[in-house]
């Protein structure tokens, strides 16, 4: 094995040698080693003494921070006993106090209660000595006073066979216990519709006493008033009611509507409008000259009923304690008293009565109810198994074309919405009835095979098993038919009507008492194919020799089953066709109370004017649409729009009882069941949640009632529309701007006027220029435009419009009609207010001609020129006074103006001639009272932000922005004389917004009515600012 190699300190790397401690000895390292081992035992020793000194102070440290904790825990606890003792004695303190107070407020409440006792006995004594006096007049007085009074009336014996079958008359007991025991409230009166309430009760109330001056035994000698919501309603039931009494008509029963009354001194039985009274409100505020007031109709709740009734709420009772107060001053004499007590009656052909009834706030003391029982006779209600909810006009001149030529004798009531509608519709039955043929015989019926189906001979058997075998027909069958042998489902006049219950009262007719006609089986029953002369109106015909056949009828009627529907043996125009509305002349109402002429069945064609209150004579059949017009405010723009719309439950009710009125009838509704169920409501909104409430915030506040918003309405109104009205009446200067809105001296001047507070507001102004700017011809042209805005929004009639939407021909041969060049020449580009005026300035020209002439609506222009005489009258008071206008029922409220102003033939046919300044100055007047109502036309960059297209070609097309509260989007509307204004106007005025959805576009918009154009300067110079 060989040697390893030795290694020096060269070949490691290392110049010099290992250090001296590698050289050291054991020894030597051994040594070392002990001392570093003693000198770390030393420093360890003394890092443990240092550490023991660390604790030392930490415990040391530790004790004092405890003895520290210690003293705070026990400061902490003396300072909570301290707080704790503060406490306690702060509570006994507080306690000993209330003890005080309770203690003094007891020696309080019992001195009070002491003193309360003493002035009671003293009153009661004082009320025992008044008694004992009213007992001692009482008795002396027993000696030559009646016990009761009753006044004699002699009717004729035909009115009273007709009066014995009216339910009312079975509730005249109670009714009268009732009235005659009210003191501080009303009376609830609930019957359905032909019982009799609207010309009995006023019977009943003159019979006792109330209104004759044998009645002031009782204080009953003040007038009977009976408030009707129509004038039409008023006139008719007060000649119905003079004539049950067998007095004349205009002594002891009159009537008193606008612009109309035959008020004479002998009058006791006074029907009004409810416009009527809230006037004579106005100047006496208890209605002294009345012992009993009668609301009839409440149930269809009109925005003057609802104020009347809540004013009447607080007359009553008011009237009553000044009476008592009367008495005990003058000891029981009622002679002596100068105010009488007041009786109030509310009548209503629905049960909603809740309204008034359970509304603490109207009536504290519950008011109360009579109920008369059911209608005087059945009605059975025919519902249609489809519902045409566009083409129902057309389904109603079916349905009048099966019942004339199949049913009974009586005459035909059709309920529609429109004018439009009803007019179309008698022009075509009128039309048809020209060319046609029918059967009718007024009090003989032979035809009802064409009901039963059966042959001539089956139905002469039928009569002979009738009469000569009683056994075989059971009782049960017999109540089933009626005079002329026919069962309820025979009156179904083909397989789309649903025979439905008989309407017995109020009673709501379920679907599932519905049933289907029976259809007829066996030979007697088979349908035959019907000869080329025959008829075929509905299931059956009735062929010319007298014999029965049956014929399939489509469940639509064929397009030429009018030509097939003429009879041999039959006449012409067996159809007397007559249309009702409220627009409609007072002397063409009339004429529906008339008989209609021999061989001729009447057919009434009405809006819901004839739901109520009025009686159509011999009506059997109704036919009910199921829709109604009504205005409502459009919640997001707050334009008025018109819609035509389901009618409720409780009208459908009223349509059907129509036909109930003087025999059992069958009403014939054109929808089902399901849409009576589901879309009709039971009851309509009131007026109050529809209308604009300027005019009854103004009336409010100028009869003193602070708070609108807290007067008894029996249906509270919205509390934006108050608001809306509010400001309204703040900005046209009506109110002051403040936190009560109290009225100013302009707010009662305008109150004064029977017209909106807007257009008022224009009287006024126009009564404020200086002399030289405002003179007598410009008073009258502003009353003259006021008059027209007020009663109508469009003086020409639908054909009128047709005419001056048409653009003339430039076509020598085309035919140029005369009347589109008259109408032309009334309209004013700059204005409808002139045009307006011109308007009726044309009609005053000639009014028996004019209509026609320059197709204006003639119930309209009449009324605007009768409220044209009243405001002129007014104006000339208010001028005369100083501006001081007695706010009272005017002459001209109750004469009708005859004699025609001598200014009228300084007027050409066409209407006025202006001058440039009388046309300024007039579209400059109105603009105070509509401030609010300014509208600008839109730009480019508020179109896309709003979200309308811009479009400036044309005016009814040019969005125009309305700067006031709620800043909408609205266009002139197509009929407005600006609306051929090019280019479109960048400022307007309007008296009206409504609702309207386009032919064009089918988009509903708000439309602009009544426009003015106006100049920026005009604006500002009345302080218009518009806020951005």
């Amino acid at each position: 094995m060989s040697k390893k190699a030795k290694i020096s300190f060269a070949d490691l790397g290392l110049g010099t040698p290992l250090p001296s401690i590698l050289a050291k000895s054991r020894d030597e390292r051994r040594k070392a080693k002990l001392i570093d081992k003693k000198e770390k035992k030393e420093r360890t020793r003394e890092a443990m003494a240092e550490v023991a000194a660390a604790r030392d102070v930490v415990v040391q440290h530790k004790r004092f921070v405890e003895a520290e904790a210690a003293q705070e825990r026990k400061l902490r606890e003396i300072h909570k006993s301290e707080l704790r003792v503060e406490h306690l004695m702060a509570r006994h303190e507080r306690d000993e106090s209330e003890r005080q107070h309770t203690a003094q407020l007891r020696v309080s409440q019992e001195k009070l209660i002491n003193e309360i006792k003493t002035a009671r006995r003293e009153e009661e004594a004082e009320m025992q000595r008044v008694r004992a006096l009213l007992e001692c007049e009482t008795a002396e007085r027993a000696k030559v006073a009646p016990a009761n009074v009753h006044i004699n009336i002699h009717r004729t014996e035909e009115i009273e066979q007709q009066r014995a079958g009216l339910p009312v008359l079975r509730e005249e007991q109670p009714i009268m216990e009732a009235i005659n025991e009210a003191r501080r409230t009303c009376v609830l009166v609930c019957g359905e519709t032909g019982s009799g309430k609207t010309t009995q009760i006023p019977q009943f109330l003159w019979e006792a006493g109330y209104g004759h001056p044998k009645g002031h035994t009782f204080g009953r000698e003040g007038c009977i008033l009976i408030t009707e919501p129509r004038r039409v309603a008023a006139v008719s039931m007060a000649r119905r009611v003079a004539e049950e009494l067998n007095v004349p008509f205009g002594e002891l029963v009159c009537y008193h509507v606008r612009y109309d009354n035959n008020l004479s001194d002998k009058c006791r039985l006074k029907f009004a409008t409810e416009g009527i009274v809230l006037k004579e409100i106005q100047s006496d505020f208890l209605l002294r000259k009345y012992s009993v007031i009668v609301i009839d109709e409440a149930h269809e709740r009109s925005i003057s009923c609802d104020i009347l009734i809540g004013l009447l709420s607080r007359i009553v009772p008011l009237r009553n304690d000044l009476f008592e107060e009367e008495m005990r001053k003058h000891c029981g004499d009622v002679d002596k008293a100068s105010i009488k007590p007041l009786k109030l009656v509310i009548m209503s052909a629905t049960m909603r009565v809740t309204d008034f009834k359970d509304n603490r706030t109207l009536f504290p003391i519950v008011p109360p109810l009579i109920n008369v029982e059911a209608r005087r006779y059945p009605v059975t209600n025919h519902f249609a198994r489809r519902t045409e909810l566009k083409e129902y006009v057309d389904q109603a001149f079916d349905k009048v074309r099966q019942m004339h030529k199949k049913l009974p004798p009586g005459g035909i009531l059709v309920f529609l919405c429109t004018q439009q509608e009803i007019e179309d519709l008698c022009a075509r039955l009128r039309r048809h009835y020209a060319s046609t043929k029918i059967e009718y015989y007024d009090h003989a019926y032979s035809k009802h095979r064409l009901l039963t189906g059966r042959s001539q001979e089956e139905t002469a058997a039928a009569s002979s098993d009738e009469d000569g075998d009683i056994a075989a027909t059971t009782t049960e069958e017999a109540d089933e038919k009626d005079e002329y042998g026919l069962h309820t489902t025979d009156y179904a006049l083909d397989d789309e009507d649903v025979t439905g219950g008989i309407s017995e009262g109020m009673e709501t007719v379920h679907e599932g008492r519905l049933r289907r006609p029976p259809q007829p089986s066996g030979e007697s029953g088979k349908r035959t194919r019907c000869e080329p002369n025959a008829l075929v109106a509905g299931k059956h015909h009735w062929n010319r020799d007298g014999e029965s056949s049956a014929a399939v009828a489509e469940a639509t009627t064929a397009p030429d089953e009018e030509d097939q529907e003429e009879e041999v043996n039959g006449e012409y125009e067996t159809l007397h066709v007559l249309p009702l509305y409220a627009l409609l002349d007072f002397e063409k109402q009339q004429e529906v109370f008339k008989a209609p002429p021999k061989g001729k069945r009447l057919c009434v064609v009405a809006t819901n004017v004839a739901e109520t209150s009025i009686t159509i004579p011999n009506i059997k059949y109704v036919v009910d649409a199921g829709r109604a017009k009504s205005k409502v405010i459009d919640e997001e723009t707050k334009a008025s729009c018109f819609r035509i719309e389901w009618t409720s439950q409780a009208s459908a009710e009223q349509r059907s009882g129509r036909a109930g009125r003087l025999g059992p009838g069958h009403c014939y509704r054109l929808y089902s069941t399901a849409v009576y169920a589901n879309l009709m409501a039971k009851h309509g909104d009131p007026e109050v949640l529809r209308t604009p409430l300027d005019s009854v915030v103004l009336l409010m506040k100028h009869i003193g009632v602070k708070n609108v918003g807290g007067f008894p309405f029996p249906s509270p109104p919205r509390e934006s529309d108050l608001k809306t009205a509010l400001h309204h009446l703040s900005v046209i200067g009506a109110l002051k701007a403040t936190q009560n809105y109290e009225i100013t001296p302009l707010g009662r001047q305008l109150v004064a006027y029977p017209v909106p507070p807007r257009f008022a507001r224009a009287i006024v102004e126009v009564l404020q220029q200086k002399q030289g700017v405002s003179s007598p011809e410009i008073q009258d042209m502003v009353a003259a435009i006021v008059a027209v805005a007020t009663t109508t929004t469009n003086v020409f009639t639908g054909e009128g419009n047709q005419l001056k939407a048409r653009r003339l021909s430039k076509d020598a041969s085309t035919p140029l009609d005369p009347r589109q060049v008259q109408i032309r020449s009334l309209l004013n580009p700059g204005s409808d207010l002139i045009t307006y005026l011109n308007a009726l300035y044309a009609y005053r020209s000639d009014p028996s001609r004019s209509c026609g002439t320059f197709c204006l609506v003639h119930k309209s222009m009449h009324e605007a020129n009768l409220l044209y005489a009243q405001l002129r009258s007014q104006m000339h008071q208010h001028s005369k006074d100083g501006g001081e206008l007695v706010d009272a029922l005017d002459e001209s409220e109750v004469t009708v103006f005859a004699k025609k102003d001598q200014k009228v033939s300084q007027h050409t046919s066409a209407g006025c001639l202006l001058s440039k300044e009388t046309e300024l100055l007039l579209r400059q007047v109105f603009i105070p009272g509509l401030m609010d109502q300014v509208a600008r036309r839109a730009t480019v960059h508020e179109c896309r932000s709003l979200g309308v297209e811009y479009n400036d070609k044309s005016a009814t097309k040019t969005p125009y922005l309305v700067l006031g509260v709620n800043r909408t989007i609205a266009y002139i509307h197509p009929t407005s004389a600006v609306a051929r204004t090019y280019p479109p106007p960048e400022y307007v005025t309007f008296g009206f917004l409504q609702k309207v959805r386009r032919s064009d576009t089918k988009d509903a918009q708000a439309m602009m009515m009544g426009v003015t154009v106006v100049m920026l300067d005009w604006l500002l110079a009345h302080g218009f600012q518009e806020d951005e």
